[in-house]
């Protein structure tokens, strides 16, 4: 089983997602991810888990949205690292 984390830091000057439907919408900019139900469908055949959390910084009103990617398979690993490469380009994580 391989899973991935990200750890994506809003800035509250950011008007880019402030919320879970807007985050998705981002990652789904990209026309070869299709979320649905708690997976992501990349290239039409590939598919993970994931799960999206948002939590508020403490003495700000900065978030941090929480990205868990989950796959039982790492035979697929060259197809899963191009949908995390794509999903990273949505939000300038290198």
């Amino acid at each position: 089983m391989i899973i991935i984390e990200y750890l994506i830091f809003n800035d509250k000057k950011e008007s880019l997602c402030s919320d879970v439907r807007s985050f998705e919408h981002l990652i789904q900019t990209d026309s070869d991810i299709v979320l649905n139900n708690g997976s992501i469908t990349y290239e039409i055949d590939f598919s993970v888990k994931y799960q999206l959390d948002i939590n508020k910084i403490s003495n700000t009103e900065d978030i941090c949205f929480h990205l868990t990617i989950t796959t039982a398979s790492i035979e697929d690993i060259e197809v899963l690292t191009k949908l995390l490469r794509a999903i990273r380009k949505r939000f300038f994580i290198i």
